[in-house]
């Protein structure tokens, strides 16, 4: 489905854009802004939640023509990953049961972040590509 694929797209790179911010430690200068309602927790939970399932409905539904389950794969597991760990940092403040876990995932946030944007990017522009 279309949708789908609009949605996954769109989520990898917003996600991954607010887990590569949140790990830079230097100012963006007027685009520090646009990153403001990502400091909520809410927002970030329901950023979590939302990525998380956009990566779950990418492994389920295809764009015709495409590879069944594989289609989709990198973008959807960075999806569920940048999901996870958007959820996580929600639950942190909470004191969470599996921190390590937790931790190894929130402490890699940044790569996770920018494999996200990666697989983003190249996903909307070759759709149809094995393993994209």
């Amino acid at each position: 489905m279309v949708q789908i694929y609009f949605l996954l797209v769109f989520f990898n790179a917003l996600s991954g854009l607010v887990l590569a911010r949140g790990g830079l430690k230097r100012s963006l200068g007027h685009w520090d802004s646009w990153f403001l309602p990502f400091e909520n927790r809410l927002v970030r939970g329901l950023l979590g939640i939302l990525t998380f399932l956009s990566g779950f409905l990418g492994l389920i539904f295809v764009l015709p023509g495409d590879q069944i389950f594989l289609g989709d794969l990198f973008p959807s597991v960075t999806a569920l990953l940048a999901g996870t760990i958007l959820v996580l940092e929600y639950y942190r403040k909470e004191e969470s049961t599996a921190a390590k876990f937790e931790d190894f995932l929130v402490s890699n946030k940044i790569i996770v972040g920018v494999l996200s944007i990666t697989f983003g990017i190249i996903h909307f522009f070759s759709p149809a590509v094995l393993f994209l």
